[in-house]
């Protein structure tokens, strides 16, 4: 597939604004963070606390800046003419792969950070493609509807451990919704709940199965978070041509750290959240909506 040209001016620049945002985030999150924290900390607990403490304007500020954050990758996104809700979750799919439960499970920091640089140098050595299910580039859209088929992709998998046969389940229904919700690309569809939610219960259920806990505080998820963003500066940092040519291969780079900036943003979107039927960009908008206004 030839490359052609992107305006590498604006990518950069959005990518600049996020590195910015993340920064916003790091300062507003910090107050509230014990650093030593022996605790795992359950979806919504610190967003309820803060609530409960009358810090209910500052927990806002973290959420619109978490939702700034999105907004921002979505614009990279379609920047690159990249689908952001089919990176997201062409990224899970990468992540099932190269992290199995069992193999993965129990690890500690210091464990946990040699599995995945052996699992990322096992991928780079075997330079898979980026989506085994991805097959076609009709409308010029990468991760395109429909180009997930999780049928024949999960069936062999669903035997073994429950937890993992009721993550994959939880994949497929996202796959589905995003392959039949709407048949022309849509990247704002990651506000909608029937995505928004579906995501960040994946990331809860995939690290729990895991016993990840231990590792994936509220300080390490926003340090991770600052270090995909790195990655992600890093795939454009010598690009300085207003116009520049991007092959295939750098469009899914980017995308794969655009998706992982996300990810890590979904994370700490459920500490700071409100409850199960939550959606921190409806909340963003409808600033004076009755539930604020218990804060």
């Amino acid at each position: 597939m030839s490359s052609h040209s992107h305006d590498m001016t604006r990518i950069r620049s959005l990518i600049m604004v996020i590195t910015e945002l993340v920064g916003d985030l790091s300062k507003l999150t910090r107050p509230f963070l014990i650093m030593d924290d022996p605790r795992n900390y359950e979806p919504f607990e610190l967003g309820q606390k803060m609530i409960d403490q009358g810090n209910g304007r500052e927990r806002k500020e973290i959420i619109k800046t978490l939702t700034s954050i999105l907004e921002q990758a979505v614009f990279v996104a379609v920047a690159l003419e990249v689908n952001y809700n089919g990176c997201i979750i062409n990224k899970w799919i990468l992540n099932h792969d190269r992290y199995p439960m069992e193999e993965s499970k129990g690890t500690g920091a210091v464990k946990y950070t040699s599995i995945l640089k052996r699992k990322h140098t096992s991928m780079e050595e075997k330079q898979p493609r980026p989506c085994p299910q991805y097959e076609h580039w009709e409308h010029g859209d990468l991760y395109d509807f429909n180009c997930f088929r999780c049928s024949d992709r999960f069936e062999n998998e669903k035997t073994g451990d429950e937890g993992e046969k009721d993550f994959i389940s939880q994949l497929e229904d996202v796959i589905e919704t995003f392959n039949y919700a709407m048949m022309t690309p849509c990247p704002w569809e990651i506000f909608k709940d029937t995505m928004f939610l579906p995501l960040t219960n994946l990331g809860e259920k995939f690290a729990k199965d895991r016993d990840w806990g231990d590792v994936y505080k509220p300080r390490n998820l926003l340090l991770a978070l600052i270090a995909e963003v790195g990655e992600l500066a890093e795939n454009v940092q010598w690009k300085n041509d207003i116009r520049s040519p991007l092959s295939l291969q750098e469009r899914m780079s980017i995308a794969e750290e655009l998706a992982d900036v996300s990810i890590y943003c979904l994370r700490i979107f459920r500490l700071y959240g409100k409850g199960e039927s939550w959606n921190p960009f409806y909340e963003h908008l409808h600033e004076s909506d009755e539930s604020d206004s218990a804060e």
